[in-house]
């Protein structure tokens, strides 16, 4: 399935899997700075893609989508966004 497939079954983000400003910086966060905000709200996406894969969300618990997003996250991140996930209450 493709992302235009995707993006005809559901809501669709694609972005890409590092930072376009600071190549060292990935786009997945294990955890927001103080006074940051969500601006994308769940119901918005139903699949995450990156040039690494694509994460279905929908229907999915909090522990489920952060590890389809970890999937689909450079993997220069993945095991630190793992190591996290593993400790997250």
């Amino acid at each position: 399935m493709n992302v235009y497939e995707m993006e005809a079954q559901g809501k669709c983000i694609g972005w890409p899997s590092l930072d376009s400003y600071d190549f060292e910086q990935g786009i997945c966060h294990q955890e927001l700075a103080a006074g940051a905000g969500v601006t994308t709200p769940r119901y918005v996406a139903d699949w995450v893609v990156t040039e690494h894969g694509a994460a279905q969300l929908k229907g999915r618990s909090d522990r489920e989508r952060a590890t389809a997003l970890i999937a689909v996250a450079h993997p220069r991140f993945q095991g630190e966004l793992e190591r996290a996930l593993a400790t997250a209450a």
